[in-house]
């Protein structure tokens, strides 16, 4: 059951602090959200306690392991320049004959440094850091930070002990996904001596213009459709602005639970807008 306590989350890893690395996890809160953080915290360490139980699934790992394949299979070419000092600052970290594909492909997980790591994901040690602009959010007797005068204060969590049990009413472990293609998918790519220079238009109907250009340079897996809508109501005023930025704003919100595992396969849908045009970029 959707407790409508977050818009989105992201996971990386934190590597500013030499020698240390952290796990950080950025959830966006909606004001009920924000209002019950302890909560969003306890359902977090509950999803992480289910993988610590059940294990990573083995579909999993392959969808991973496809999407790396696939990501270093058609890579973009590099500055000579910055490929080598990246590949150079990686032998910290891999062999010689690992430099090349360490840090993109996927090899077999090590299960004992997984337990480790997993092992070590617990409250307590944890640091949240909570932020907001709302006025209700404000600490009455804040702390001054010293070098940029931002206000904030250190409270300590309630119980976080007892989120175990959240985990077979919140969450499930996740599915194969089935918008992953092979790392080992055939590519046709169609060459000509002389490439067009643009596209072409291929149906015109009213109101509607449907242009397309084949790609015969780059011989990727991409396709990129490109939608663009005008009319007389987007006239640039503020107003208007100002409501097609909520408008896009809820668009993503409503679309981000349909996408996601499309978004994990490589699919990309980016809503933009000048004055005149609204623009919606799908790859």
């Amino acid at each position: 059951m959707s407790k409508l306590w977050a818009t989105s989350t992201q996971v990386a890893i934190d590597m500013n602090a030499e020698g240390v690395r952290a796990l950080d996890i950025v959830i966006a809160l909606t004001d009920d959200g924000y209002e019950k953080y302890e909560d969003v915290i306890k359902a977090t360490f509950s999803f992480i306690d289910m993988i610590r139980k059940e294990g990573i699934p083995e579909h999993v790992v392959n969808d991973f392991r496809r999407i790396t394949g696939i990501q270093f299979r058609f890579m973009q070419k590099q500055d000579e320049l910055s490929f080598v000092f990246e590949k150079s600052s990686g032998l910290h970290e891999y062999a010689v004959r690992d430099i090349l594909t360490g840090s993109l492909l996927l090899s077999s997980p090590d299960e004992k440094l997984y337990k480790k790591l997993i092992d070590a994901l617990v409250p307590e040690n944890m640091i949240a850091i909570l932020s907001s602009s709302h006025e209700d959010h404000v600490s009455k007797t804040p702390w001054i930070e010293e070098w940029y005068g931002v206000e904030y204060d250190v409270v300590k969590c309630g119980d976080l002990s007892d989120f175990s049990d959240l985990s077979a009413s919140l969450f499930r472990p996740p599915r194969p996904n089935i918008f992953i293609p092979s790392a080992n998918m055939p590519i046709v790519a169609i060459r000509r001596n002389e490439p067009l220079l643009g596209p072409g238009l291929i149906h015109n109907f009213d109101g509607l213009k449907v242009w397309h250009k084949l790609d015969d340079t780059f011989g990727l897996p991409h396709v990129r459709l490109r939608i663009s809508i005008t009319s007389p109501v987007l006239d640039g005023a503020p107003k208007t602005e100002s409501n097609l930025i909520l408008f896009l704003t809820l668009y993503n919100f409503a679309i981000q639970e349909e996408t996601y595992e499309a978004a994990m396969g490589g699919f990309n849908i980016t809503p933009t807008f000048d004055k005149t045009e609204i623009t919606i970029t799908i790859t």
